[in-house]
């Protein structure tokens, strides 16, 4: 039977609130008549934790929903309502791995659980702390491509030796490796089937190689790199005849045979997937007749060989990302550059966050950086989810402090996560909807680690149990309603204390009669068994009144109730929308003594500054910002001398170097100092309120120039030496013209004495010729 809840549409939107947790619920006088309209028990302990209902049916005769100090005459028959309150149920110490031992025990998430009473629309609040661990262990599985174009990379690997073992040390003390490898399925069109191919795949090449195989497992997780060695080295190459291959299939099969393989549940897990080839996936395995879908089993035999590997399709991208959440493992895939952005685009678009993707170098020179580099990448990721699929009642949000300062941002993940250096997470719980349920139970875990949070939350405000409920008389509600808590819970048609009489559609029970506006629930409502049920944010017995909502659509901000068109806020807020905070935490920056520093007023917890000041806390002048002269010799002490941490009256300074969130800060500083003679340095910075009572100074940029006197200087100096060198210059260009004339010279001398007789022109020889006249010539 589907019991309806007579005109209570409007009274569930009337119970919507923003509540704050207190010892105590305050409760203001003009709720009493709200708690008075109600008249049957669910509608009561609904609409506010200062209502209260008496069922005893015999002894009490006034308002039966009321306050519970109006109650004390209802002996002792009263279903009392609670508030949503918070309380710590377990909240260990972190502790540090410093052997092995150790892990088991080990704690990264604190506190470890909570006790939550939760109302609808009133969502509570916690906050726990994530701090990893050094040397937290770490379980690498490396998965190889032994296909014949990877026979290079696999001799790079045989080689490494003693270099992985360092190189995993430098992560964590506590590491364990294990060892498979992949070809293909071992049928056509994957393999040459003949018996001479399948025998040695590597025929073609003129090489002798191992028969095909789709995956091997060859060495459980050990922590001897000997062993690990001693299975690579025994490895050989073999070959298939497509450039894809079985990879995903391989991977599937190294998670869920978790256990036998020797993964643990305290650890880092981590695949390294390193090939040249791309990937076959789900559909692909028709080619070989092999169709049906593997449903998580592991079929890997004693020997390390995967069975019956033609019966089994491929998986698909989507399984993978699933068993890689599920068994909390990450992927390192290292591949060549050829078939990078395949995977590239495969990890963006599918794998997202569980998988990071690097460039193997030829003949993998570069696969211990990869490994590295990709281990850091997930170290540094921590993300939070709780799964409610069981509770769809509730609406679970996180909020995290990501960068430190104190500010928290709707995110379930950081990115720049230090070992050793907590961050804080915040999670708003809220019952969206009522719900018979009585408790339930949700985890928050970390999607890396096995730790998680666990929340109990007993549901209030729901439904009446009325367990001290001893009518006298036995109400029969007949076959149109139930009996709850003394009362009749009518079906929908049906209305009187006994659920017996039709409901009357006689809408002028509906009318307003007094009022000028005599709409059917002043036409902002509907008319149901004589009763308005009325449009949000409407309210009243004729949805007279208006409740005033903020922009995000609250009624009363989500931190009051309203009743006949008035908020009645909750403890910490104020105004005629309960829009306005009460407190002053935001209206002073940590160590400061004077709200709005003494230049404004505190109005909604933010400064409204006297004229001529401005600043979140009134800082600021049009001269200067007297906050900066405050905070700048730390900035400055930080950055001569390394000093980050300092303590002034009580208060934590802490100064930051630069980093990603600049424009994170309540005030932006500027510092000019002189780290030296010649030097003129300008850094910007900002100043926000951190948690535990410090003052965090961010430094945003940071600019050197050199000063006045060194630049002039510089210039003299560089005027003199221009000179001195256009003198070198002038004087080498003189002596090479001379130079130059001096072999011209040398060269006319040279050529004028060659025309000249080498005969002394004043010797006289003595020796004179005559001619005979009268003779012949021949």
């Amino acid at each position: 039977m589907t019991v309806g809840l007579i005109g209570c549409g409007f009274l569930l939107a009337l119970a919507a609130h923003f509540s704050q947790v207190r010892s105590a619920v305050e409760c203001p006088l003009n709720l009493k008549l709200l708690c008075n309209e109600q008249t049957n028990c669910n509608e009561c302990i609904r609409i506010h934790p200062c209502c209260h209902w008496c069922y005893d049916q015999q002894n009490f005769t006034g308002s039966r929903c009321n306050f519970i100090e109006e109650l004390k005459q209802c002996d002792g028959q009263v279903e009392k309502n609670v508030e949503s309150k918070l309380e710590i149920e377990t909240d260990k110490d972190f502790t540090a791995i410093r052997k092995t031992s150790d892990v088991t025990r080990v704690i990264q998430i604190k506190p470890q659980g909570f006790k939550v009473v939760l109302r609808k629309d009133a969502p509570i609040n916690f906050t726990f702390t994530y701090n990893a661990a050094k040397n937290y262990p770490l379980e690498l599985y490396y998965l190889g491509d032994l296909s014949y174009s990877m026979r290079t990379h696999l001799e790079t690997l045989k080689n490494l030796g003693d270099d992985l073992g360092k190189s995993l040390e430098n992560l964590t003390l506590n590491y364990k490796l294990a060892y498979g490898s992949f070809l293909d399925k071992p049928a056509l069109p994957f393999f040459y089937t003949d018996e001479k191919n399948m025998n040695n795949p590597c025929m073609s090449e003129s090489q002798k190689c191992e028969r095909g195989y789709l995956f091997r497992h060859r060495l459980n997780f050990t922590k001897n790199t000997g062993r690990f060695f001693d299975k690579v080295k025994n490895s050989q190459i073999s070959a298939n005849v497509d450039d894809l291959d079985g990879a995903l299939e391989a991977i599937s099969q190294i998670l869920v045979c978790n256990k036998k393989f020797g993964w643990t549940e305290n650890s880092r897990k981590l695949i390294v997937l390193s090939t040249d080839s791309l990937l076959h996936t789900a559909g692909d395995g028709l080619l070989a007749g092999a169709v049906k879908k593997n449903d998580d089993v592991c079929l890997i035999d004693y020997h390390g060989n995967y069975m019956d590997p033609l019966r089994y399709d491929y998986p698909s991208v989507g399984q993978i990302r699933r068993l890689l959440k599920d068994y909390k493992v990450n992927l390192i895939i290292a591949v060549t550059k050829d078939k990078i952005k395949f995977y590239e685009q495969m990890k963006t678009h599918i794998l997202n966050d569980e998988v990071y993707v690097g460039e193997l170098e030829e003949n993998s020179a570069n696969i211990l950086k990869l490994v590295n580099t990709g281990f850091y990448n997930f170290m540094r990721q921590v993300q939070f989810s709780a799964n409610t699929s069981h509770a769809p009642e509730l609406d679970v949000k996180f909020f995290g402090n990501c960068d430190g300062f104190g500010h928290f941002n709707q995110t379930s993940a950081c990115y720049n996560v230090e070992e050793e250096t907590p961050v804080t997470f915040k999670v708003q719980i809220t019952l969206k909807e009522f719900t018979s349920k009585k408790v339930e139970q949700i985890f928050i875990k970390e999607k890396n680690i096995n730790e998680e949070l666990t929340v109990n939350i007993e549901y209030a405000g729901c439904d009446c149990t009325c367990e001290n409920y001893q009518a006298r008389d036995i109400l029969n509600c007949g076959p149109n309603g139930v009996l709850s808590c003394g009362s009749c819970l009518c079906s929908e048609g049906w209305t009187g204390p006994t659920c017996s009489e039709e409901c009357s559609y006689n809408v002028t029970l509906c009318r307003n009669i007094k009022s000028a506006n005599k709409l059917t629930c002043s036409g902002a409502g509907d008319c149901l068994c004589g009763k308005c049920e009325c449009d949000f944010p409407h309210s009243g017995k004729f949805c007279e009144f208006y409740c005033p909502v903020d922009k995000r659509n609250r009624i009363c901000s989500g931190h009051g109730t309203c009743f006949e068109g008035e908020c009645t806020c909750d403890a910490a807020y104020s105004g005629k929308d309960c829009s306005c905070e009460t407190g002053v935490e935001n209206c002073k920056l940590t160590g400061r003594d004077y709200i709005c520093n003494g230049h404004g007023a505190c109005e909604c917890n933010s400064c409204q500054c006297d004229e001529g000041f401005e600043g979140a806390y009134c800082e600021k002048n049009k001269e200067k910002n007297f906050f900066c002269d405050i905070y700048s010799d730390y900035v400055k002490e930080f950055k001569e001398n390394g000093t980050s941490l300092f303590r002034r009256n009580n208060v934590e300074v802490l100064v930051e170097g630069l980093r990603e969130t600049s424009n994170d800060g309540d005030g932006e500083c500027s510092l000019v100092y002189f780290p030296g003679a010649t030097r003129r340095c300008r850094i910007d910075y900002r100043y926000v309120s951190g948690q535990n009572n410090s003052i965090h100074l961010h430094v945003t940029s940071e600019e050197c120039v050199m000063t006045n006197t060194a630049t002039a200087t510089f210039f003299a100096l560089a005027a003199f030496m221009g000179v001195v060198l256009l003198g070198l210059i002038f004087i080498a260009f003189k002596k090479f013209q001379i130079y130059r004339m001096d072999q011209a010279e040398y060269k006319r001398f040279i050529t004028e004495k060659k025309s000249v007789s080498e005969m002394n022109p004043l010797y006289k020889s003595p020796v004179s010729t005559f001619t005979n006249p009268m003779a012949r010539s021949q």
